[in-house]
């Protein structure tokens, strides 16, 4: 399934002005961005999110910026689906105010750590142990790594 149907299967009123966004200013194959925030999402949502932008990635379009900021119910589940989705052209990753804990955190860092294009993920506002926090803030700190807000 497209992503534009995705969106409009899924319904939100956020996602159906997504789909509404791509359909007259992005993707058919070129760049796009997703933004999906104060969505009323959560894993079940997120996987099918994931399965659209890795079909839309093998049609060649590049997701470049992706947030599902301000969705309380993505948790650990839906960001290990997702990460193992994003494709190698995304700069920019929003998850701010989310339910993420640790679990989600390591699948971030050791995604981060591959993603040639990343250029800033924002995780502020998730339920990280001080352990998964550090590693994120470290992971920013590289000077050859993304922007990490934490």
């Amino acid at each position: 399934m497209s992503l534009v149907d995705t969106l409009r299967t899924i319904g939100t009123p956020v996602c159906l002005g997504a789909a509404s966004r791509l359909e007259t200013t992005g993707h058919p194959c070129g760049t796009y961005t997703l933004h999906l925030r104060n969505a009323g999402l959560g894993r079940a949502e997120a996987s099918l999110i994931a399965t659209a932008i890795e079909h839309a990635s093998d049609q060649g379009a590049q997701l470049l910026s992706f947030s599902l900021s301000h969705n309380p119910a993505v948790t650990d589940a839906a960001i290990e689906r997702l990460v193992c989705a994003f494709p190698a052209s995304i700069t920019e990753v929003g998850l701010v105010d989310c339910a993420l804990g640790d679990i989600a955190g390591q699948a971030l860092i050791i995604w981060a750590k591959a993603a040639p294009a990343l250029r800033m993920l924002c995780v502020e506002r998730n339920r990280f142990s001080p352990d998964i926090r550090e590693a994120l803030t470290a992971l920013g700190q590289d000077r050859s790594g993304p922007l990490v807000v934490v």
